[in-house]
């Protein structure tokens, strides 16, 4: 069990350097040449045969016949300006502030310690390293490209890193059976009203009065509409209405999300929000439209095959640094395949406040330990040959 852990150790120095390298290219969305790049030629300087996907994904299997698990890496950064005052921060105006950078790296040894050894594998082992994790596209696009098929994929793994939290010691492995993430709903709403002089509102319709209306009534959807059982959020993050300070606009745009934790409630949410938001409209005269240009479902780790890879990880993390913890409100890009392939998703901590990582994910200021990258990488592989071993 330990075998490939210890290999890992043995390539620290090279996992931490690809993870500086990788974190100092950056780059958002679909956008990131230069990850992919590297990963390519790495994955090639391992004999390996990678193959492009949706541009900047990459696939590659290691092994073949038999049962296939498909593990992934997401290696898209965020649009913020790095101020970590690491020596290899990037300075591009992005910044690897989810940690995208360590899966990347851990991944990617995982592979090079699964070429080594592949004559032994049972079956088929499939890398997924995916673009635009953090636009909740980049799963979807590879999945419509056949990510999951030739061979046909069938149980899929995943790591994603956590930091700032006290409770999360560095090298632990969190989980949650069942809904991992939230389902997340993104909507636009379009109000329409009449434009005039701001002198003399009763001769138009006033937009952002209904906007306003709109933000207040549907706070009282979740407190007042959904079982005291269940979680959900609803959130308004932009407001735009009008160019001028004395005219009242023709038009007001909102955005925002609706996070739940299970169909019911997003079923109620979404009908009962659109049906707020078009009947407040209609109340002072105006016009509401409710669309929802991105949704993103549930992600789930299957009780099953959680307890088929438990005693992995207990073996490397350690028994009690395998902790189960509540769902979370976030969303995460590999929910659409979670929904369709038995997987399981797991957090592991890589810094704490007490021991210089006081920031968590998405600011500026967020660091990673880097000690946990042989874990990770030994994880990753260690989860691939004994799954393929227990269903060959």
């Amino acid at each position: 069990m330990q075998r490939y852990l210890k290999r890992a150790k043995e390539l620290e120095s090279e996992i931490v350097e690809n993870r500086r390298k990788i974190h100092q290219f950056g780059g958002i969305g679909f956008d990131i040449q230069e990850t992919s790049d590297f990963v390519f030629e790495k994955l090639q300087s391992y004999g390996l045969h990678p193959q492009r996907m949706c541009g900047t994904g990459i696939v590659c299997t290691i092994g073949s016949g038999g049962k296939t698990i498909l593990l992934r890496a997401d290696m898209d950064a965020l649009p913020i300006q790095e101020d970590t005052g690491l020596p290899f921060a990037c300075q591009n105006g992005t910044a690897h502030a989810c940690g995208h950078d360590m899966h990347t790296a851990m991944l990617l040894t995982a592979a090079k310690m699964l070429s080594e050894t592949q004559d032994e594998l049972k079956g088929t082992v499939k890398l997924m390293f995916q673009p635009a994790e953090e636009a909740l596209k980049g799963a979807t696009a590879m999945m419509e490209a056949g990510v999951l098929e030739n061979p046909k994929v069938d149980a899929a793994f995943a790591i994603h890193v956590t930091t700032g939290h006290e409770n999360f010691p560095t090298g632990s492995i969190q989980y949650v059976r069942g809904v991992a993430f939230g389902a997340c709903d993104m909507f636009r709403i379009t109000v329409k009203g009449k434009e005039c002089h701001g002198a003399y509102p009763c001769r138009g319709i006033d937009p952002i009065n209904i906007g306003s209306r709109i933000v207040t009534a549907t706070q009282e959807l979740v407190s007042m509409e959904l079982p005291a059982t269940e979680e959900a959020v609803i959130t308004f993050g932009k407001f735009h209405s009008g160019e001028a300070s004395n005219i009242i606009p023709s038009e007001a745009v909102l955005d925002g999300t609706i996070r739940t934790l299970s169909k019911e409630a997003r079923t109620l949410l979404k009908t009962r929000f659109k049906e707020i938001v078009e009947q407040t409209a209609a109340t002072f005269r105006g016009q509401a439209i409710v669309e929802y240009p991105l949704e993103t479902g549930f992600c789930i780790t299957d009780p099953d095959l959680f307890d088929q890879l438990k005693p992995t990880l207990c073996a490397l993390a350690g028994e009690e640094m395998v902790q189960q913890i509540a769902p979370v409100n976030g969303s995460e890009d590999f929910g659409p395949i979670s929904e369709i392939i038995p997987t399981v998703y797991v957090w592991m901590g890589a810094g704490t406040p007490s021991e210089g990582y006081p920031e968590k994910v998405h600011s500026p200021r967020t660091k990673f330990s880097e000690s946990v990258l042989p874990l990770g990488a030994a994880i990753h592989a260690t989860v691939a040959v004994n799954w393929l071993a227990q269903n060959a």
